[in-house]
């Protein structure tokens, strides 16, 4: 079948590597997350959003793939034509963005998530937890900095009024860097 996305199959071959696909309330039997993958993305359960995460958690799902691609391109662009076509039906999607974007927030949802996340408390377990990650990570090797760059930054730090607070802070991560507080 051919049509203004290209070639869209209806049974997978070598040559459609990508397809989107639904998941489906069991319970209600409406589609609740349209997505786009490859291999068995579809099944997985891994590196999903917390809104999908518990509609799952209360109800499960079936997945059923509904087209296959060539290429991502064409894969992403169908996942946005139908998160489009299923919010303008009516349907309330688990989708965080409107889809194509491979992974990329809209700013509203990043304004959301910012929202959820203010005021948060971690406990001392989940932050020792993110600090040893931090640490794992390679830091970035980044180029020295020109003598025309540090005479720039320097200009703009000088004059600069800090408060009491600030200042004591400051010092207080550099004591706690070296182990000394």
């Amino acid at each position: 079948m051919l049509n203004s996305m290209g070639d869209v199959a209806v049974k997978p071959s070598i040559s459609h590597a990508f397809y989107t696909y639904a998941h489906i309330n069991p319970t209600t039997n409406k589609i609740f997350y349209i997505g786009k993958g490859k291999k068995s993305r579809y099944l997985a359960t891994a590196k999903r959003n917390p809104h999908w995460t518990n509609i799952v958690k209360k109800h499960g799902f079936k997945a059923e793939i509904l087209a296959y691609w060539q290429n991502e391109k064409d894969a992403l662009d169908h996942e946005k034509l139908l998160i489009s076509c299923f919010k303008d039906m009516g349907y309330t999607l688990a989708n965080k963005t409107d889809g194509g974007e491979n992974c990329h927030l809209s700013d509203e949802t990043k304004k959301q998530i910012s929202l959820s996340l203010t005021g948060k408390k971690r406990s001392e377990e989940v932050r020792k937890k993110l600090s040893e990650s931090a640490l794992k990570r390679k830091p970035q090797k980044r180029p020295p900095c020109s003598e025309e760059t540090k005479k720039l930054l320097s200009q703009k730090l000088k004059g600069r009024v800090m408060s009491e607070e600030s200042r004591l802070k400051m010092i207080a991560t550099k004591l706690a860097k070296r182990g000394q507080l």
